[in-house]
């Protein structure tokens, strides 16, 4: 009779460890579940945006119309580019928000195919050291921007150190390393390569099995 009183105290302790372990595992499943919703978003958001692009340093007048804007970058297209202008089907064209001028101009094409077309050539002039004041670059969701942005100049130490470097998705691929920017210490860093284990074959009955056994 004297252990019931301890009985009962164990019990409510593993009912309330228990419940309290429960409780953790379905934070853990929704903080999963709310991860996978948000990628699944940020993929579906970067899959509307495969016909945009932004384009910046693209000189600014005084009260520019839509038109004027729309003018200035078919020029850059055609005569920096050498895009023929039968192949720039423009949506939508109008300068965004900024804190610096010129004001960066978001262009939404007809096609990603055009798209991707424009980006392949303004990357191969830049390559080739051309001198183009103007820059060009994919309308990203905004985590993978800022990713990419802190990688930025990683990327272009590599390039100019002939080190071939590009982007996939939110990480930057360096001769075949992979950086990923930490948001906490806003800086690129490597991610480690997946150690591969050594297996070698070991013959039944040899002492090296009888040693492990």
């Amino acid at each position: 009779m004297g252990l019931e009183p301890a009985y009962f105290k164990i019990t409510i302790q593993i009912v309330y460890r228990n419940n309290e372990f429960r409780t953790y595992i379905q934070m853990k499943n929704l903080e999963a579940q709310v991860s996978k919703n948000a990628i699944h978003q940020e993929r579906v958001e970067w899959q509307n945006k495969r016909s945009n692009l932004k384009i910046y340093n693209i000189d600014q007048s005084p009260n520019e119309s839509a038109d004027e804007t729309e003018t200035k970058v078919k020029s850059f297209l055609t005569r920096d580019l050498g895009i023929p202008e039968s192949e720039i089907n423009m949506e939508r064209v109008y300068r965004l928000p900024s804190h610096n001028s010129p004001n960066p101009v978001f262009i939404e094409l007809s096609s990603a195919k055009t798209r991707d077309k424009i980006l392949k050539i303004f990357k191969d002039k830049r390559k080739c050291g051309a001198n183009i004041s103007i820059r060009v670059g994919e309308d990203l969701p905004q985590r993978i921007a800022q990713a990419r942005s802190g990688l930025y100049h990683l990327m272009k130490e590599s390039i100019d150190n002939q080190k071939q470097a590009y982007f996939k998705y939110d990480y930057l691929i360096v001769k075949g390393k992979t950086y990923v920017f930490d948001p906490l210490l806003k800086i690129p860093v490597l991610v480690p390569e997946p150690r591969k284990e050594r297996t070698a074959f070991i013959e039944p009955g040899s002492n090296a099995e009888i040693s492990n056994a």
